[in-house]
């Protein structure tokens, strides 16, 4: 059996906060072994997790755009909208869904500073909603 990645960040986190770090006599050393071992850990959480995240994320965007785009008065913006309201994720890879997530973020701040400037605001809560939907599923889980 291959270990996955985040499996082999957990033992790795554990040999390093149970073993190495506990035997550093010196504060600071110890200190810093903890800290890879945290950082470890957030690692292998956020590997389990970034393509999930990611393609909701890019999937939720591009439903927000499709309601979202009969209310923006600029036209080019618009088709923006609509042209992004049809896209999808046919690489997997986290790197690729990183990009398009980005992209469609631009797109998002675009369409937040348009409804905003002319009151759809329907629009902004759907915004708001999204916003809020995505800082739970990046959210770091301790323990």
């Amino acid at each position: 059996m291959i270990p996955e990645p985040n499996q082999a960040l957990q033992v790795m986190m554990g040999t390093l906060a149970m073993e190495i770090a506990v035997s550093m006599g010196d504060d600071y050393r110890q200190a810093n072994v903890n800290l890879l071992a945290f950082a470890a850990m957030l690692i292998a959480q956020e590997y389990d997790r970034a393509a999930e995240v990611r393609s909701v994320e890019n999937c939720e965007m591009r439903a927000l755009f499709g309601r979202a785009a009969g209310a923006v008065h600029d036209v080019e913006l618009r088709a923006r909208l609509t042209a992004a309201a049809g896209g999808s994720d046919p690489d997997l890879r986290v790197s690729q869904l990183t990009a398009t997530n980005n992209e469609l973020r631009r797109l998002l701040i675009e369409l937040h500073a348009a409804v905003e400037e002319h009151e759809a605001a329907g629009v902004a809560r759907w915004v708001w909603a999204f916003l809020r939907r995505a800082a739970e599923r990046r959210a770091i889980q301790l323990g």
